[in-house]
């Protein structure tokens, strides 16, 4: 089969979307092989890669929906000559629509992304060291005892000490713990020079996501509170926004934002929690808008899904080394307990991963198979077995997922919470509980299937216009209302409902934002959000979209019970499929030496 645009689409290779693109830009009378390859760039970010690989490309087979297919496609050095001869290649700097760097071809404005975040990053990686005083080294002591927070007690040092830096870990391995005391111990810090309070910003990428940034600071500030200076505890009451919200989201303005390199904000330290799913243009906007001396600290698990969108920029800037060994050049400033590594590029400076998880004692069965996906372990289907807080149901067709689904939510009553909910507060309170998640958004396997079963089975003959309770997620950002894509709400007396800073707060069925109904979600739409339990449905053959960050993820949402419908080869397929995202990141800000 010809390699070409007509046959790429047929093929469903290509969106319409991509097709479109590809014709609009080039214009007519271009050589074939320049429309199969905007079009293909163009598909490429759509999978969530920034540039496309000249060999990914230039494959002869593809696996299209309907299984793999034969094109003739050009060598790599045939096509790049045939691009050549065209006004539309060139390399970095040239004002081109494609451009070709380090094997990888970009679209022109993904590129310049890529290089303006690199610029972005390097400026602050330059930025000195600050020496930690004795009065904090001494804080850091009182707050961390020795044992399982040692891992925390370096990470606040290293945080406070630089003003860049990326904590890692996975669920329950004290992020938000070791984030509430650098936010502490800096502030105290502060205080103690005479100087006015240090001005916070607490974000994150979505409405639920920066929600539970919230309660998780207030909970700490809470407990400790007792224990703090009263005028310190006051400087640490700070609501937890989106990123669009923090930088200005203007609805007219076409991608642009309040906060910009031009205008940028006053806030001195700035705390980003679940970074691994702010994709690289909001990740770029981000640090234009927060001056150079202002701390930034980008908490994350690199092991989840990354953005919905394009980049990967947070795995990319953790990516798997030695997260536990700070360089020599930090000696002087850290506890003189820490073990010291050797010199390496100036990120092993600037971040650390947290491994020892306070949620999942090593004998759950949750905590045993989240660390076996999160290294690939070929055996990890075994901890579903004799397992109190891990169980699977089979998932082979949509009768017998129907099945299993049934027998869930009759025996267990995960939703009898939901069902006996009389205001907002048990509401919003209930779908926290439980969440049914999906791979698939189409289908009787996906979350347009799911959402009408469950609805079926909780609420039998009744349409979802009069049910009594209507869990809801909006879908599209409405500023004005502080509802943003992503929020999780539930209708409830018709009226909506939603977690506020003073608790529920009421909205108007008539103004909602676009909205859909939320018994099921999407893998993808769970992150950022935590329940007590979770059921993961999976489709009953492999399929592109699974990996193994999907099954991490879907299962690292869970606090105490887990149920995977599905059997067991898709499992152990998804499991040996790792997401990888192509881009020139790493290679840029890794490559180099300490400077």
């Amino acid at each position: 089969m010809r390699w070409n645009l007509i046959n790429l689409a047929k093929a469903k290779l290509l969106s319409s979307l991509d097709r479109q693109f590809a014709l609009h830009l080039a214009g007519p009378g271009q050589p074939a092989e320049l429309y199969a390859t905007l079009a293909l760039v163009r598909r490429s970010l759509g999978l969530g890669h920034i540039g496309c690989a000249l060999e990914d490309l230039c494959q002869s087979r593809y696996l299209s929906p309907d299984g793999p297919l034969e094109f003739e496609a050009p060598a790599v050095e045939e096509l790049l000559k045939i691009l050549s001869r065209t006004s539309f290649l060139g390399g970095p700097g040239d004002y081109r629509p494609l451009v070709l760097e380090g094997g990888l071809l970009y679209l022109h404005k993904y590129h310049r992304y890529q290089q303006r975040l690199i610029t972005l990053v390097r400026e602050r990686l330059d930025r000195p060291s600050h020496s930690l005083d004795p009065a904090t080294l001494a804080d850091l002591d009182r707050w961390f005892p020795t044992g399982p927070w040692e891992g925390q007690k370096l990470a606040a040092g290293l945080a406070l000490a630089q003003e860049f830096f990326l904590l890692t870990g996975g669920p329950g391995t004290g992020k938000t713990t070791t984030a509430f005391w650098v936010l502490t111990l800096a502030q105290a810090r502060r205080l103690r020079s005479g100087k006015e309070p240090l001005k916070l910003a607490l974000l994150a990428p979505t409405g639920k996501a920066a929600a539970r940034l919230s309660e998780s600071v207030a909970a700490q500030l809470a407990h400790h509170a007792p224990a703090l200076d009263p005028l310190l505890a006051a400087c640490l009451k700070v609501e937890a926004q989106t990123i669009h919200r923090f930088l200005g989201f203007l609805p007219q303005g076409q991608g642009r934002f309040l906060y910009h390199q031009e205008n940028q904000s006053d806030r001195e330290l700035v705390l980003v929690d679940e970074a691994s799913m702010v994709d690289l243009p909001l990740f770029v906007k981000l640090l234009e808008a927060i001056p150079l001396g202002a701390q930034v600290i980008l908490m994350g698990d690199p092991d989840q899904l990354a953005a919905v969108e394009s980049g990967a920029v947070f795995k990319d800037l953790t990516q798997d080394q030695d997260l536990r060994r700070p360089s020599v050049r930090l000696k002087q400033s850290l506890p003189p307990a820490v073990e010291l590594g050797a010199l390496g590029p100036k990120l092993l400076d600037h971040r650390l991963r947290l491994t020892y998880s306070h949620r999942f004692a090593e004998q759950t069965g949750i905590g045993q198979l989240a660390q076996a996906l999160r290294t690939g372990d070929e055996t990890a289907w075994d901890h579903f077995v004799n397992s109190g807080d891990l169980a699977q149901k089979p998932a082979s067709s949509p009768l017998q997922l129907g099945q299993s689904l049934e027998l869930w939510v009759k025996e267990q009553e995960p939703y009898r919470p939901l069902l006996n909910a009389k205001d907002p507060s048990a509401a919003l309170g209930a779908i926290k509980r439980v969440q049914l998640l999906c791979a698939l958004r189409e289908g009787p396997f996906g979350v347009s299937g799911l959402n009408r079963r469950l609805q079926e089975l909780l609420f039998p003959g009744t349409l979802w216009d009069q049910l009594p309770i209507r869990p809801i997620l909006i879908t599209a950002n409405d500023p004005d209302l502080g509802l943003f894509n992503g929020d999780p709400g539930v209708i409830l007396g018709g009226q909506a409902w939603f977690e506020g800073p003073q608790g529920p707060r009421a909205v108007a069925l008539s103004l909602l934002p676009p909205h859909e109904p939320a018994f099921a979600l999407t893998v993808h739409k769970s992150q950022g959000s935590e329940y007590e339990e979770v059921a993961l449905v999976l489709p009953p053959t492999t399929q592109e979209i699974l990996s193994l960050e999907l099954l991490y993820t879907a299962l690292t949402r869970a606090k105490k019970r887990f149920l995977l419908l599905g059997e067991r080869p898709v499992f152990e397929g998804a499991l040996k499929v790792r997401s990888t995202r192509r881009s020139g990141l790493r290679e840029a800000l890794w490559g180099e030496g300490e400077g």
